[in-house]
């Protein structure tokens, strides 16, 4: 079970406990059109989500990419690589460089991956995902460590920093079913008496990877998730204590129409990897660098043409999203998105694109995340970066008492 706790018992009663139930995936339009708990979190509104891979770090430092950094996995860094142990992998009878060796199976790449994490004091959740043996020592990663954790997002404060200067007792709770975290346990750590509440759940996202995407199918995995918050407001009911129980999400997803083969693409062109350029894609962007300008020409006119199915991100459209980094090389000197509903297949995250996937835009409907609620939210709230402070300010009202 990964979850983490600070609690204190004997509570007054009429203290208020403030929780927050995170479902990855969950966009507004999907929880609209299920009426997902409409009853019970009767104060509901369309957020804006943040670009990127990791939008819940908008969540939990209230602060664009630009700042907090988490955009994407892996980024070009040859000096300053963690990986460079991989390239002696072509030693061992070329292990990993062929797309069959068994090196190359899941289970073979999530091993290497949780040992290289344990080696290095990454977080457990790191993966290597698809990424080329040959290629990650081109590569450095971010994040190393849990967004979630302490001092993930130095120099500036997260939740779980302020948290840890409150002092009011709390939990932070990883909920997975199938590794031992569940519900259950969740109730069970309520009994101890926490102030503040933040339950990260990722089962629906999960679900709806392994479905089809149909409407029915989705429908069921919402009616999962509605049965464990309703177990949880009843605990909550239990303590005898005010509460307020805000559901979030990070974003919604989108259900793969099409799809784009952008490494074919580009390996077909006069230039060589590590040479001429690098790139990393996930199933909605891809990110490049160029080593010289003939391959920024070529490569530009190339993706420009109709059949890749996507655009390049202009510096406009960069600074809006909060993705205009301060070092324009870090997350790549090129974002290249995908239309709506198209995937990168295959990509350095996997062979192939899940039946849902996160897409690029944030002003797509299908984009926008949803913020649930027992009680009014703030009206200033638009983006998820503004949970933040709904959070910080719970934790406010609370800490004085406790003092």
């Amino acid at each position: 079970m990964h979850s983490k706790e600070d609690i204190c018992a004997n509570v007054p009663a009429t203290r208020k406990i403030n929780a927050y139930y995170l479902i990855s995936g969950l966009g507004w339009e999907r929880a609209e059109k299920n009426a997902f708990l409409s009853g019970d979190l009767p104060f509901r509104r369309k957020l804006k989500s943040q670009s990127g891979s990791f939008p819940l770090a908008g969540i939990w430092t209230g602060r664009a990419p630009r700042e907090h950094g988490f955009f994407s996995l892996f980024h070009f860094d040859r000096e300053n690589s963690p990986f460079g142990i991989f390239r002696y992998l072509k030693f061992l009878f070329g292990a990993g460089l062929h797309p069959k060796c068994i090196m190359n199976r899941k289970f073979s790449r999530e091993l290497a991956a949780k040992a290289f994490a344990s080696a290095r004091g990454f977080s457990r959740s790191f993966r290597i995902y698809n990424m080329p043996y040959d290629r990650l020592p081109l590569f450095d990663c971010r994040p190393k460590r849990d967004i979630l954790e302490q001092d993930s997002a130095l120099p500036f404060k997260n939740i779980s920093d302020i948290l840890r200067e409150s002092g009011i007792p709390h939990i932070i709770y990883e909920l997975d079913e199938s590794g031992g975290g569940g519900i259950d346990g969740l109730i069970k750590s309520i009994d101890k008496n926490p102030d503040f509440i933040f339950v990260r759940e990722n089962a629906f996202y999960s679900f709806a990877r392994r479905n089809v995407g149909s409407d029915e199918s989705l429908s069921n995995g919402l009616k999962i998730c509605e049965r464990r918050i309703c177990r949880l407001m009843e605990a909550l009911k239990s303590t005898g204590r005010p509460f307020d129980l805000t559901v979030i999400s990070d974003r919604g997803m989108t259900q793969k129409q099409y799809s784009a083969n952008l490494k074919k693409i580009l390996s077909s062109l006069p230039l060589k990897f590590g040479r001429d350029y690098v790139s990393f894609s996930d199933f909605s962007m891809l990110r490049l660098w160029y080593l010289n300008e003939n391959a920024r020409d070529t490569v530009h006119k190339r993706l420009s043409m109709p059949d890749c199915r996507g655009r390049f991100v202009g510096d406009v459209e960069k600074k809006a999203l909060g993705i205009d980094f301060p070092r324009r090389s870090e997350f790549g000197e090129d974002i290249f998105a995908m239309n709506p509903g198209v995937a990168i297949e295959p990509s350095d995250m996997g062979k192939e694109a899940p039946s849902q996937i996160y897409g690029f835009s944030t002003d797509s409907p299908d984009s926008f995340a949803a913020l649930l609620s027992t009680r009014q939210p703030p009206p200033e709230i638009k983006e998820i970066c503004g949970i933040f402070d709904m959070m910080r300010k719970d934790i406010e009202e609370s800490a004085p008492q406790h003092a």
